[in-house]
């Protein structure tokens, strides 16, 4: 690729990501540039393994409830997604 092609597909690379983020994490990433100075932002923000993170993962874990209409399908989806998240983040919980 030329200097000026990868230029291009990282402008369009920046967009897209730009376009895909939650509202309350869009402006710490409207002043970036470059999709490379982009990635240590979104690092920071969704890689962070902090006490607050963890406290609520855990509430969510232990508030979770099922919904009436809502299938048994979506909720174990829903569980499961706050195990791994949880996990991600170093966090044991016994099965109790």
């Amino acid at each position: 690729m030329t200097d000026d092609q990868w230029d291009d597909f990282d402008e369009k690379t920046l967009s897209i990501i730009q376009l895909c983020l939650a509202p309350h994490v869009l402006p710490e990433g409207l002043d970036k540039t470059t999709t490379a100075s982009l990635w240590p932002t979104l690092a920071t923000l969704y890689m962070a393994k902090s006490l607050a993170n963890k406290i609520y993962l855990k509430e969510h874990l232990y508030m979770f409830s099922m919904a009436e209409d809502n299938p048994i399908k979506n909720h174990l989806d829903d569980f499961n997604l706050i195990l791994v998240d949880l996990e991600s983040m170093d966090v044991k919980i016994k099965d109790e």
